[in-house]
């Protein structure tokens, strides 16, 4: 057994975060300090109003590269208790890809885009419980940016999710926002909640920079807002977003330090949706410890049972037990 001094102790003290292996190794221990635990008056972007344990929960993640992460990516969800989780940078191949069946739990199913002009980069998946009724969307079609539009339905409430990827590696153009503009207006027309969400790649952090101006111009014209407002990358940067309606807001954002999956943080949230609950199962059970055994050897002895079969068809004869006795 390990043991350290008070002066070993102290050593252990210091402000610099964990290496990537030593956070990973952790969290997929389930050591990481709960998400209530870490809330403080420093971390302005955690709502400390509780939700209800009754409300959906989502959770977006630039996962750059599903390929290596579905074990990471199936702990995320079962950790978190999400009840949907949007990747982007998938890189998957096909919607039949083996990483996106290894990532979703068992209770989950899977909806996904490829990105057409290079499978094997970009890419989108959207992972979800399977109690939700989950269709897919469609957009008007994009060049600049990845999108994937899926409509969700619980109990008799519904409301769409959209989730984009956009590469960081070129400045966005006009042709961008107004490709955006396209696809929100689209989305308005289908009359129900909209929850946005993914990697935009617009530093929405840095109020002089022009490209983040005309992303918040945009979203203000349609009346919409943008949730998060911490750094959403190992080098800096809010990058990922979540975008609503503002008469449709957001309960419990989080956003986990990046490095724990990739170089981009998990964010969550619980949107005003009710989680959707299972249908109660029935069944019929029989006291075997009850059983009066004189009772039942009697039982059989008078039944078709007691007497010689008249057939040698396995077939018959379990027909001829269900009737006898567990009828």
């Amino acid at each position: 057994m390990l043991t350290y001094t008070a002066g070993d102790l102290r050593t252990l003290c210091h402000n610099d975060p964990p290496t990537r292996a030593v956070r990973k190794s952790i969290f997929r221990a389930h050591l990481w300090r709960p998400c209530a635990e870490r809330r403080s008056a420093d971390r302005p972007e955690v709502n400390n109003h509780s939700a209800d344990r009754d409300r959906l929960r989502i959770g977006w993640l630039n996962v750059r590269s599903l390929n290596n992460k579905t074990v990471a990516v199936r702990e995320t969800i079962e950790f978190n208790n999400l009840d949907v989780l949007a990747l982007t940078e998938t890189w998957h191949q096909h919607s039949n890809d083996i990483c996106l069946r290894d990532a979703a739990p068992p209770d989950f199913a899977v909806t996904d885009a490829v990105r057409e002009s290079q499978p094997g980069y970009g890419g989108i998946a959207v992972l979800y419980s399977a109690l939700l009724r989950c269709t897919r969307v469609n957009l008007p079609p994009t060049t600049t940016f990845e999108a994937l539009c899926t409509r969700f339905k619980v109990s008799c409430s519904e409301w769409l999710l959209l989730t984009i990827y956009r590469p960081g590696s070129s400045y966005p153009s006009s042709m961008f926002f107004e490709e955006l503009t396209t696809v929100l207006e689209t989305l308005v027309t289908h009359g129900c909640p909209v929850v946005i969400g993914g990697d935009i790649n617009i530093h929405v952090e840095n109020p002089t920079d022009i490209h983040a101006s005309c992303l918040h111009e945009l979203l203000s014209s349609m009346g919409l807002q943008q949730h998060v407002t911490l750094p959403t990358h190992q080098a800096g940067g809010t990058l990922d977003l979540v975008i609503t309606f503002s008469d449709f807001g957001v309960d419990e954002l989080n956003v986990e330090p990046p490095g724990i999956v990739s170089d981009h943080s998990l964010i969550t949230c619980c949107p005003a949706v009710h989680r959707p609950t299972s249908a109660p199962i029935t069944r019929q059970v029989r006291s075997w410890r009850k059983l009066d055994r004189d009772v039942l050897r009697q039982h059989i002895a008078d039944s078709s049972l007691g007497r010689a079969p008249t057939s040698n068809d396995a077939d018959s004869f379990l027909t001829l037990v269900y009737q006898s006795l567990l009828r």
